[in-house]
């Protein structure tokens, strides 16, 4: 397994932050598709990590779990326990709520994974949010939908844009058909997994 080489300082700019949610969406990419220790060790290593490319790996979800959390602690600010990430959980879902509301989203929005079940227990515990996308007739109005989305960065919340551009929603919007995903970090490290469903019903 790989180990940790040297923190880097998260006093970043906030193209920089962008930057590095997107490096670490292109790692985890990278790293489920790699077919031999020896592209995981380059992998790792241009990633900060030190691993030995003549170890026998099998690049396992369970293998590559350790590795992507080693690269999130290495790269972003992590919870030394559990009862902290549940705290930075609540902070946000509370943040994101306030800002749907105050803007006027017309997204409904429901909790799920480890915190929607009430069981965060590890300090790598993720976010799963659940958006019911409408259908909107009005351009303007879908216009509108998908500033919000691109507004989240303003709750600290980055989207991957190289993983699933915002603007990808928008036919979904003009349909009510459609399934996305929109992934990210809070700038405080906490991994964020979305879950978009279009609906024709909701309006």
């Amino acid at each position: 397994m790989p180990t940790e080489k040297s923190p880097i300082d998260h006093g970043e700019a906030e193209e920089a932050i962008s930057e590095t949610v997107e490096r670490f969406y292109q790692f985890k990419t990278r790293l489920r598709t790699a077919k031999d220790g020896a592209t995981i060790a380059d992998l790792c290593e241009g990633a900060g990590l030190a691993m030995d490319p003549n170890e026998d790996v099998k690049n396992t979800a369970l293998f590559r779990k350790g590795i992507l959390e080693q690269y999130l602690a290495l790269h972003f600010p992590r919870s030394v326990s559990g009862v902290e990430q549940e705290k930075k959980i609540d902070y946000h879902i509370e943040q994101l709520t306030d800002y749907l509301r105050q803007e006027g989203a017309r997204s409904i929005l429901w909790i799920g994974g480890s915190y929607g079940t009430g069981r965060v227990r590890s300090p790598q515990s993720d976010l799963d949010l659940f958006f019911g996308l409408p259908k909107l007739l009005s351009a303007d109005a879908r216009a509108a939908e998908l500033r919000i989305f691109q507004g989240l960065e303003k709750i600290d919340l980055v989207i991957a844009q190289n993983i699933a551009p915002v603007e990808d929603l928008l036919p979904a919007l003009e349909t009510g058909r459609g399934l996305a995903r929109l992934s990210g970090m809070t700038k405080d490290g906490v991994e964020v997994v979305s879950t978009v469903l279009a609906s024709k019903i909701l309006k």
